[in-house]
């Protein structure tokens, strides 16, 4: 029963702390408006069905995340909608922190990943660095863009990238903003946001950021931050972009380029180590050339070489007929 009063009260709060909430930060007339857009309601319907899921786990879990509700609807949702609002309308704005945290209930307390996004030209995305400290990136589209249509054959004219910092448990604070406006890129073929990814990519032990860059035929690149400890910051590096098809494997603690290109028998992949920060030294390179164009009858070479203090230390070949 007391549980049951509790649970009234907290509803009330909430509905209430909402409605105080818009007065201060937006008009009437305003709030109004939001309330007319589907893609808005929608997503406070989404944040309150994630909720009422929440409410449901056992009461310690749910007594934490109380906490941190409560102070994301005092400040957060309007201090991130504000910020946002640089760059979309107050409409879109508040659609976008609304869903975002839904998302973040769903998938972090709720460990739910069946919802879709229906939204229309927004999506968005976070990744944890440390226990206070996380990533989170938005990406906004044109209108020609939607979910039905599929984003991967859109390139977003924005992408924002927030570093988000609590402290004390009391506060949570915006201690970067990266904005990639106007975004000009051969997409095609990439699959938008899906590529988005957070790997170690310096193998610090901390999560860096890629976002997909530029395209062409057969090689890739990406757009890579790297979050730096000492400065607490994400640092783009141009080191690491220079890598088509980038990948790490963290058991062998070695980067690689896995789509050079040059010609229909040049293709290759090169694989380096990382000293410091993001000093890339090769040590390893596997394709194929082409042979003589004079030669009779037409080959081709498959080579393996190896590298050492990034000069060539040792390298096989093996020549291969046109048939």
């Amino acid at each position: 029963m007391i549980k049951h009063i509790f649970f009234v009260l907290f509803l009330l709060a909430f509905f209430l702390g909402t409605q105080a909430r818009y007065a201060l930060a937006l008009s009437n007339t305003e709030y109004e408006e939001l309330r007319k857009d589907t893609a808005f309601v929608n997503a406070e319907t989404r944040l309150n069905t994630a909720w009422e899921k929440v409410q449901q786990l056992p009461s310690a879990v749910y007594s934490q995340v109380l906490k941190d509700q409560r102070l994301w609807l005092r400040n957060m949702r309007d201090f991130e909608a504000h910020k946002l609002e640089k760059f979309v309308s107050t409409t879109k704005a508040y659609t976008l922190v609304t869903l975002d945290r839904a998302r973040y209930l769903e998938k972090e307390i709720l460990h739910d990943t069946s919802h879709k996004n229906t939204e229309k030209n927004i999506y968005g995305g976070r990744k944890n660095i440390t226990k206070d400290l996380y990533i989170r990136y938005t990406c906004i589209y044109s209108d020609d863009a939607t979910p039905e249509k599929g984003y991967g054959d859109y390139a977003p004219d924005t992408v924002l990238i927030w570093l988000f910092e609590k402290k004390g448990g009391k506060e949570e604070t915006s201690v970067q903003e990266i904005n990639l406006a106007n975004v000009s890129s051969n997409y095609e073929g990439w699959n938008w946001p899906g590529e988005v990814e957070f790997k170690d990519y310096n193998f610090d032990g901390y999560p860096d950021l890629s976002l997909p860059s530029t395209a062409g035929n057969v090689m890739r690149f990406s757009t890579v931050f790297l979050y730096n400890p000492e400065k607490r910051i994400l640092e783009r590096s141009s080191s690491f972009e220079e890598l088509p098809c980038i990948d790490v494997d963290p058991k062998r603690k070695r980067i690689g380029g896995y789509c050079f290109h040059s010609s229909a028998c040049e293709n290759w992949i090169e694989e380096y180590k990382v000293i410091g920060f993001d000093t890339l030294e090769k040590t390893f390179a596997e394709g194929t050339e082409c042979g003589p164009l004079d030669a009779d009858p037409f080959y081709y070479l498959t080579y393996q070489a190896k590298y050492k203090n990034g000069k060539e230390i040792s390298r096989t070949e093996e020549k291969h007929f046109d048939e």
